[in-house]
């Protein structure tokens, strides 16, 4: 195991037996806010994403909230979810040593296809914007998904493949897109578990998302659109280099 200690804070389903029956009412209740979470992000971009501006606000509060409530309710702090430096490194480290390989495989693949986007300028120009954005996803995905999983499910495999599971489910129906959300879900499930560090993992989750969507591009992940927006998304087609 790297120097980040693995995670701490949470019980495991294990543990939490030998705790009942509190313990039980616990992973109830865990079960609980991840399905509702999973709920409110499939109801918005199913149903009610457009009746009324500032939709996706109330989204975030109530994923946020749900989140962090659940966290306070178990005592976990910022370090033990995860933001935190002093693992920043060998976090980062772990994370590089599996994105840069996939993001350049990635690219190779785009420019093989003839897929590449002429305009990925734009698409690194928002690097920024994709690392918070992937903070935030990360922060749910692991910080709460990943650390309840481990108080329902029994062992590490089944937590880990789980969260991607969930990750993906979070993209239907995008088939392209939940492939890969399924396995880059894992992916940084394991690398949660080996350093929990939100900072490094998002870094990884924006390199991946700008990596698909120049490689890709919009016709073939749909504009990364979910939910309905995937059944009436229209592409205008555009060049492509070759």
């Amino acid at each position: 195991m790297s120097g980040g200690g693995g995670i701490a804070g949470a019980p495991t389903a294990t543990q939490s037996a030998a705790l009942d029956p509190k313990a039980a009412v616990m992973r109830r209740r865990a079960l609980y806010d991840i399905a509702f979470v999973l709920l409110v992000v499939q109801s918005y971009v199913w149903f009610w994403n457009r009746l009324f501006d500032g939709g996706v606000f109330v989204v975030a509060a109530l994923v946020l909230g749900t989140a962090i409530r659940s966290g306070h309710r178990r005592g976990e702090g910022l370090r033990d979810i995860g933001i935190r430096f002093d693992n920043f490194l060998p976090a980062l480290r772990d994370a590089a040593v599996v994105t840069v390989p996939m993001c350049a495989l990635i690219i190779i693949w785009g420019l093989w296809v003839e897929r590449l986007r002429p305009d990925w300028m734009i698409v690194v120009n928002r690097l920024p914007w994709l690392v918070c954005w992937g903070f935030l996803q990360q922060f749910v995905l692991q910080g709460f998904v990943h650390r309840r999983f481990m108080e329902i499910l029994g062992t590490t495999r089944e937590r880990e493949l789980a969260t991607g599971l969930y990750f993906a489910l979070c993209h239907l129906p995008n088939p392209r897109l939940m492939a890969a959300t399924f396995v880059s879900g894992w992916i940084w499930a394991v690398l949660y578990r080996r350093n929990p560090n939100l900072i490094a993992i998002a870094l990884s989750h924006a390199a991946g998302s700008a990596s698909l969507n120049i490689a890709f591009g919009p016709e073939m992940l749909r504009g990364m659109r979910v939910g309905m927006g995937y059944l009436t998304y229209r592409h205008i087609p555009g060049p492509i280099i070759r």
